[in-house]
């Protein structure tokens, strides 16, 4: 039985509750992006570290996975002990040089730039010749296309990217959350008000 069937009507968010929350999450995240904005070399370095860390931690759980398997479960050791291996090693090159990683990590992002605006351009050929809608594509794949160039061709002064990509991200989803308590604010009020 799910959750919420047995929940006690009393222990559920009230709807404005939530909405506050959904705000006060939305104006820390959009704090934390401004402040991301200003300081992306820092923010591209902890979010390597983090990575780091989140590898380290699945590597230990793999490894003592694969070695408390016993009985039928053995001849699944191999794969859980190497994936725990492969975390190990990430986390101890993250923590080894954790500027080289994240120069490296931009490389790759910049690479699924180019890969994910180059695909993007091959679609939109296809659309032309269904008679589709083609030209917010075109547009989003020659971005991509041309950020991930641009990426790559200034390497290895890219340490900012990472930071930059996490601090917006940081800041659109403050905003959607901001948005969504005010729109659910409004809906309250009409909705009080039609009930009147």
């Amino acid at each position: 039985m799910p959750w919420y069937t047995t929940m006690n009507p009393s222990e559920t968010p009230r709807p404005d509750a939530l909405r506050r929350l959904f705000l006060w999450d939305g104006i820390a995240l959009i704090v934390l992006g401004t402040v991301g904005l200003a300081l992306t070399t820092l923010v591209s370095l902890a979010t390597i570290l983090v990575v780091g860390a989140i590898a380290a931690v699945a590597g230990v759980l793999q490894v003592a996975r694969a070695l408390k398997r016993g009985g039928d479960a053995r001849h699944r050791r191999a794969p859980s002990l190497g994936r725990g291996l492969l975390y190990l090693a990430l986390a101890a090159v993250i923590a080894w040089d954790p500027v080289m990683t994240t120069l490296a990590a931009t490389l790759v992002v910049a690479g699924m730039f180019v890969a994910i605006g180059v695909h993007r351009l091959a679609l939109v050929g296809r659309c032309r010749r269904l008679g589709l809608a083609w030209g917010w594509d075109a547009l989003l794949g020659i971005m991509e296309l041309a950020a991930g160039v641009a990426i790559a061709l200034t390497w290895p002064d890219v340490m900012w990217v990472i930071g930059f990509l996490v601090s917006v991200e940081f800041l659109v989803e403050g905003w959607i959350l901001v948005a969504a308590s005010l729109a659910a604010k409004r809906l309250a009020a009409s909705g009080t008000g039609a009930a009147d």
